[in-house]
């Protein structure tokens, strides 16, 4: 008995990867000393089987399908008698394609994605070089920054960062080197020598943090990067060396201290932790009001956003003057979603649909760590590749497993599949 099917290869699937919808699709296999070979396919709850017939090739048959109009991931697997009993052939069971193996009851199957081809990847970004500032960290451009009141400011450029921690762990103040979008902006010939295309900059919005991911008001530039007018400079002269500037949106969670929570009253007016009337209540997740809240993974310096409720999503994309529209206006090329599997599919496409509405060739990444083609978070199969969400992703497989490669950790045929799985589930632009 042999069977043989290995999706990496055109022999066995034609064309290859992620395609659009529908598309068809040549599958074939090599087999002898078996019978009643047939193709079983998935899609949405619907099983259909199709006979797997000789082709022209000894020991080779085949099969052609028409798949779904619609995205999704399409599934499918093979069925064959031998020596009077059944057996099944699929993946390795790794969640990866590739060669298969011979399984004697319902095997793990191959993945097709299928995509919409409504809108494809700007060339900008596919053929780009990015290059990724954390902005405090990069460098001290002349600019009369202002701190917070619990900001230590290092004096020595090489010093060391640091925490300074309560005893509870918690932290009792920042510390920062200076770094400013002044600084970004003196280094962009620099930049631009490198052959970057894309400048990705870590969160710039108002936050008592030196990382910004517990933002204080998405509507203003922490005064001790800089301020609107000089964001604006900084996107202007960035083009104007064909360099397309990324911002990093973190809606997710929001800090505690912040216009919209406002936990220690130092914004004015009321936010979620004053109480019902504030209009920013509805937006958290409160579960004995006011210091038992949802939080972004038990951090409760950072309560979890509700992103489905109608306000917050106009204030962040829907509105004429939200969020993504003021600061895609004010010249950002695109955006970097924080934390991309803890925001809803609705979320994500609403606010694909507000970004390219407002700039056609604007970008969307998202922050998703493990394949995101097949992705489950929250007992949801995200939709991220399907044509309505994300452009791109943060290539952390890629990341792993080259680091556990060069370590010694990872044999070098098993890192080729990781990645020829990448390649073979991805959507190509």
């Amino acid at each position: 008995m042999y069977f043989r099917h290995n999706s990496f290869d055109l022999k066995f699937r034609e064309p290859f990867g992620a395609v659009p919808t529908g598309s068809h699709v040549t599958l074939q296999v090599e087999a002898h000393d078996v019978t009643n070979i047939r193709l079983r396919t998935y899609y949405r709850k619907s099983e259909r089987y199709f006979d797997m017939l000789p082709s022209d090739s000894p020991n080779l048959f085949t099969c052609s399908i028409a798949l779904p109009s619609s995205p999704g991931l399409f599934w499918y697997d093979f069925r064959f008698n031998a020596d009077g009993r059944s057996y099944t052939y699929g993946t390795q069971g790794d969640n990866m394609g590739g060669e298969g193996r011979i399984y004697e009851s319902y095997p793990p199957s191959y993945q097709i994605t299928l995509y919409d081809t409504t809108r494809t990847v700007p060339q900008w970004y596919t053929g780009g070089i990015m290059y990724q500032v954390f902005p405090d960290r990069f460098c001290k451009g002349d600019y009369p920054g202002t701190y917070h009141s619990n900001a230590m400011i290092h004096g020595n450029w090489d010093d060391s960062p640091h925490y300074f921690r309560k005893s509870d762990g918690s932290i009792a103040y920042w510390d920062f080197f200076g770094g400013n979008l002044q600084g970004i902006i003196d280094k962009l010939d620099y930049i631009q020598n490198l052959n970057v295309t894309i400048l990705y900059i870590n969160p710039i919005f108002e936050s008592h943090s030196n990382h910004k991911y517990d933002t204080g008001d998405y509507s203003v530039i922490d005064p001790e990067f800089g301020d609107e007018a000089l964001f604006k400079t900084l996107c202007a002269e960035a083009g104007k060396r064909g360099i397309h500037v990324i911002l990093d949106g973190v809606f997710s969670h929001t800090g505690d201290d912040s216009r919209y929570f406002n936990k220690y009253g130092h914004y004015p007016g009321s936010g979620a932790y004053q109480g019902e009337n504030s209009p920013y209540y509805n937006w958290y997740r409160f579960s004995r009001f006011p210091d038992k809240y949802e939080s972004w993974w038990g951090i409760d310096s950072m309560p979890n956003i509700e992103e489905l409720t109608p306000s917050y999503q106009n204030y962040i994309f829907r509105s004429e003057d939200s969020i993504i529209r003021k600061w895609t206006r004010a010249g950002a090329s695109g955006w970097r979603l924080d934390v991309a599997d803890e925001l809803p599919d609705e979320f994500i496409a609403g606010l694909k649909e507000a970004l390219v509405d407002e700039k056609d060739d604007a970008i969307l990444i998202g922050e998703v760590w493990e394949d995101a083609s097949n992705k489950v978070a929250y007992d949801v199969q995200r939709k991220y590749f399907m044509g309505y969400e994300l452009d791109a992703v943060m290539n952390y497989p890629f990341r792993e497993t080259f680091i556990n490669f060069f370590l010694g950790n990872l044999r070098a045929r098993d890192a080729v599949r990781k990645m020829m799985s990448l390649y073979e589930n991805y959507p190509r632009k």
